[in-house]
Order: C-alpha cells, then sequence, then structure tokens
C-alpha cells in the first residue's frame, strides 16, 4: 500500500508509463485495457501499475469521488470476474 506521500508523488507526476488516472468509475474498458498494461509491464520497468480512481488526468487533482464499499468492489471484480485472462494480481485500495 502505498504511503500518503507517495500517492500525492503519483498525482503530480504528470506522464509515467505505470500510471494511469481517470475521474471515470465506470470506463470498464479503460480499467481492464490498463490493468493488461501494467501486469505486461510493456515499458519493462518493473514496476507495479497504478490506477487512481477519482483523480483529473490532466493535472493529477482529486476530482472530489466519493469511494464506497460498492466501488471497491467493482473494482475488484475486473479481475475477478474473468475479462482479464490470465488474471493479474491486484490490489485495491
Amino acid at each position: 500500500m502505498l504511503s500518503e506521500t507517495e500517492l500525492r508523488g503519483l498525482l503530480q507526476d504528470l506522464e509515467r508509463a505505470n500510471l494511469e488516472r481517470t475521474v471515470s468509475t465506470k470506463d470498464t474498458a479503460k480499467f481492464s485495457k490498463a490493468i493488461c498494461a501494467f501486469a505486461n509491464d510493456m515499458a519493462g520497468e518493473g514496476e507495479p501499475g497504478y490506477l487512481l480512481v477519482g483523480a483529473e488526468d490532466a493535472s493529477g487533482r482529486p476530482a472530489g469521488l466519493q469511494v464506497t464499499d460498492e466501488l471497491l468492489r467493482y473494482f475488484a471484480g475486473l479481475v475477478e470476474g474473468g475479462d482479464i485472462l490470465p488474471p493479474p494480481a491486484m490490489t485495491v485500495d
């Protein structure tokens, strides 16, 4: 799990191969594509990928998203639902 300082650093880093930010909470195709790209590590960085939901893509600023149990279950279900095969290791926080 990221510390608050590490998370703030990711929000400010506007261009990284292992980082995707979005304010959307329902764009399953976009999320699945990002998760697959992170799992495949196409850039060869050997670092984990981060999908930051509730952050503006252009600025990295938080968009005021309310995080609920339902939202966390939705993201965990992206891997468990069989849409991404083979299923990558993923943590939802």
